[in-house]
C-alpha cells in the first residue's frame, strides 16, 4: 500500500506523513520505527492541543527556560501509555480515547 511498511498500513494517515530521505529509503522494521515516531509526535501534538482546549493542560512560563506544558497529576503517564498503544503495529486507540473523553467531561460540568 503506497510503499508503507506492514502494520502501518492500518493507519491511513501514516501514508501522508512527511518523510525524510533517510526514512523514505528505510525498509522493514526501520521504516516502521520512522513512521511510528512521526505518527506519535503528530498525535501527541494534537492530543496536547485537545487537552489544552479542555482546560487540562496549561503553559507554565519561565524567565530562565522555555515555557513548559503542565498536565494534571496522572495525565502525563496516561498520555505516554495511550500514545504508545496507539502507534504500535496493531494500534489500540481505546486508552487515548478514554483519556480525551475524561478530559472533556471534567470541563463539561
Amino acid at each position: 500500500m503506497y510503499g508503507c511498511p506492514r502494520g502501518i498500513q492500518r493507519i491511513p494517515v501514516a501514508i501522508g506523513l512527511t518523510r525524510s530521505e533517510r526514512s523514505a529509503a528505510a525498509t522493514g522494521r526501520a521504516a516502521r520505527e520512522f513512521l511510528h515516531t512521526a505518527l506519535r509526535d503528530g498525535l501527541r501534538s494534537l492530543t496536547l492541543l485537545a487537552l489544552a482546549d479542555a482546560g487540562q493542560a496549561r503553559r507554565e512560563p519561565s524567565w530562565g527556560e522555555p515555557a513548559r506544558l503542565s498536565l494534571p497529576h496522572g495525565v502525563q503517564n496516561g498520555l505516554t501509555a495511550a500514545l504508545d498503544a496507539a502507534v504500535t503495529d496493531t494500534p489500540d486507540t481505546a486508552p487515548l480515547l478514554t483519556l480525551l473523553r475524561c478530559a472533556g467531561s471534567s470541563t463539561a460540568a
